[in-house]
């Protein structure tokens, strides 16, 4: 198996056809297909249905090319790292996080702080749900991963985690919080029950599939016939500031990063608990800036230190 014979399974599939991926590729279409056929042989799947009018991806050909795009991904990164001496001297943090608050807050302190004078760096922080978080260190697109496991997860993810060589480091436990805008019927109360949420819409994050044990929500309501669904933060917020729908969460808010029109509200009649940590695979070594950033997480995370909390 080479680089070569997964790049033009990648064309194909964005062409459509071997024909069009040739003529993009510069290459005959007799060439791709041999190297095709060749892969298929290798390793022992068929990649493309062949019929008259054109090819067609497997169900293990489909497989293949997730793989390959990875793989594609990876070596351009590989590249990049070692081959440009002045590219080596680069800075680069990746970190994959659910959609909390106090990784933006750290951060920017990060920057602010620690970046002043570093010549060149380069940093993804990326958004997502859990699902995505943990793709996202599994394949190294990222080195560390923010994300949660409530009571109810705690046996699935651990799974999870030791499946695939993960490591899970907890950073504080939370109790459940109410999102709310400012000037909603029930922000001026100091505990809200479930039963007072029922007229609101809840406002959700999109799990990314299992919508129990990837949900971001530590608790989702039984009576869920009012729910809107968002798949970013600002989203999320829009809807709390304009409508009188609720979220919920640890209640890391940080009201200097988001504004002071959300508050947090504790949900007074459960007592789950859901504990905030990061992931990395195992047997990686975290680069110092890295455990630097960590070490920003955990303070913006003692800023939540007047809510119902524990911190490791």
């Amino acid at each position: 198996m080479t680089l070569q014979q997964l790049r033009y399974v990648v064309e194909i599939f964005h062409c459509g056809s071997i024909t069009a991926a040739a003529q993009k590729l510069f290459v005959t279409q007799p060439s791709i297909s041999r190297a095709i056929r060749d892969l298929e042989s290798e390793i022992g799947v068929t990649i493309l249905e062949r019929n008259p009018g054109g090819v067609s991806f497997t169900a293990d050909g489909l497989e293949l090319l997730v793989y390959a795009k990875s793989i594609l991904e990876q070596a351009s990164s590989m590249k990049m790292r070692f081959l440009n001496s002045k590219e080596n001297e680069m800075l680069r943090l990746t970190v994959s996080v659910q959609h909390y608050i106090f990784p933006i807050d750290a951060m920017i302190n990060f920057v602010n702080q620690r970046l002043a004078e570093t010549p060149s760096f380069t940093i993804n922080l990326r958004d997502g749900n859990t699902s995505q978080v943990v793709k996202d260190v599994l394949f190294q697109h990222s080195k560390i991963g923010v994300l949660y496991i409530s009571n109810a997860t705690s046996h699935f993810m651990h799974q999870l985690f030791q499946k695939n060589d993960l490591e899970f480091h907890p950073m504080g436990t939370f109790s459940p919080q109410v999102y709310l805008r400012r000037g909603h019927p029930l922000a001026g109360y100091s505990a809200i029950s479930s039963e007072q949420l029922l007229p609101y819409p809840c406002v959700r994050y999109e799990s990314g599939g299992d919508l129990f044990n990837f949900a971001e929500e530590i608790i989702v309501l039984e009576d869920t016939s009012k729910c809107i669904f968002v798949t970013d933060r600002s989203a999320l917020f829009s809807f709390l500031r304009c409508t009188d729908a609720y979220g919920m969460g640890s209640g890391c808010l940080l009201p200097h990063v988001i504004g002071p029109d959300i508050v947090s509200i504790p949900l007074q009649d459960r007592t789950e608990g859901m504990q905030i940590g990061w992931i990395k695979l195992k047997n990686t070594v975290i680069q110092p800036q890295m455990e630097d950033y960590i070490h920003f997480m955990e303070s913006s995370l003692r800023k939540c230190s007047g809510l119902n909390c524990s911190l490791n």
